[in-house]
């Protein structure tokens, strides 16, 4: 019989790996269930999914009158795209047999007849073909069909929208953002939960008032997991897989990884794999030099990627510096003036590199600032 992983990697966490974030689940659940729109701020492999996915079970589990439609945005670039993903997980997420739900849908329409099939790599889940001519016209019927839906049937709808940021990369996109508000403000059943990686977008759109998204809704933004959760959860997944870990073994791979619920997950994964039954301070620190190994050549790659005074910026961030435009730090690590830093800083946040808030930077990944510090920079 298969082992069953005890820490996931890449993947969404369900009930038996899913840490911690009690006081989070009980928020947004809160606000699902009183039709509060919100956003979630977070940098990227924080488990903003992971916890809406979760929430949303919750919620389903305990109350049939609730319709959950989940739409990633990640390679979603036009509006036609977007209106395509948005009726496409409304018609999956209602329930009934397909040519009745087809056929319901079509009679909110009054101009416009979308065109649906099954999906060639899944005979479950119904795809939407829309003429994008038409449905330029008709993007005000598409915006209201499940709200219309929601009344009719005495249902509330949430709409969880991953990598929400990307709709700034659309033509025209503070267009398409005041038209998606102006709809969605007058949603009663219907409300939205928007999330995504790209932390300073998120942060610009809806807390940024000149942005149409300013304000709509209440904002969380999701930090890391304490060390007091990361320990026990560790102990417990290795004692319910039959091995073994100390508290403070468990602390050290939480520290490795600076709490980031991700990399923890990740480490302690490969700890597992390396205990057969007993772990030690040996095995989390081989584990530890072994994803290091693992990923040398891609973080070699990055590193070729960027310029040398971006390259600088990152060794300042990388040893602790905070105050990066005064001109010791600029003399010290030669990034030339403030104004550079401030241009080099957005452009390692916009590749995902660092991240900051309130004049504070990081590093994202944990292991990738060891790598630097050890190898790269030593």
């Amino acid at each position: 019989m298969k082992e069953e992983k005890p820490f996931i990697v890449g993947n969404l966490a369900d009930s038996f790996r899913f840490t911690n974030r009690v006081k989070e689940l009980e928020w947004l659940k809160k606000r699902y269930l009183n039709g509060v729109n919100v956003t979630l701020i977070s940098p990227r492999r924080y488990g903003k999914s992971s916890l809406v996915r979760y929430t949303a079970d919750k919620i389903l589990s305990e109350n049939k009158d609730y319709i959950f439609c989940f739409i990633d945005l990640f390679n979603v670039k036009t509006e036609q795209d977007f209106y395509t993903q948005y009726l496409e997980a409304f018609v999956n997420a209602i329930k009934g047999k397909w040519e009745s739900r087809v056929k319901e849908i079509a009679g909110y329409f009054k101009y416009l007849i979308p065109s649906f099939s099954y999906q060639a790599s899944d005979n479950t889940k119904l795809a939407v073909k829309l003429d994008w001519e038409t449905s330029k016209k008709s993007a005000d019927e598409i915006l209201d069909v499940p709200e219309k839906y929601a009344q009719a049937k005495g249902k509330k709808i949430i709409y969880c929208l991953d990598e929400f940021q990307n709709v700034g990369f659309f033509d025209d996109p503070v267009a398409f953002q005041k038209k998606l508000r102006a709809h969605w403000q007058l949603h009663k059943q219907v409300s939205y939960c928007m999330y995504g990686s790209k932390r300073h977008m998120m942060v610009e759109f809806f807390n940024s008032s000149s942005m149409p998204f300013y304000r709509f809704g209440e904002i969380m933004f999701l930090d890391k997991i304490h060390e007091s959760d990361w320990v026990p959860f560790i102990v417990r997944q290795f004692e319910n897989s039959k091995k073994s870990i100390t508290e403070n073994e468990a602390q050290l791979i939480a520290q490795y990884a600076e709490n980031h619920p991700f990399y923890v997950q990740q480490l302690a994964l490969n700890v597992w794999f390396n205990t057969a039954r007993k772990c030690s301070v040996e095995i989390v620190e081989s584990s530890l030099n072994d994803l290091l190994m693992q990923n040398s050549i891609l973080y070699q790659r990055d590193m070729d990627q960027i310029t040398s005074l971006q390259a600088n910026l990152l060794k300042a961030i990388c040893f602790g510096e905070e105050r990066l435009t005064t001109g010791e730090v600029i003399k010290k690590y030669k990034l030339r003036s403030s104004a550079n830093v401030v241009t080099t800083r957005k452009a390692l946040e916009n590749k995902e590199l660092v991240d900051g808030m309130n004049g504070t930077y990081e590093i994202l990944d944990p292991l990738f600032k060891r790598w630097l510090k050890e190898v790269y920079f030593k």
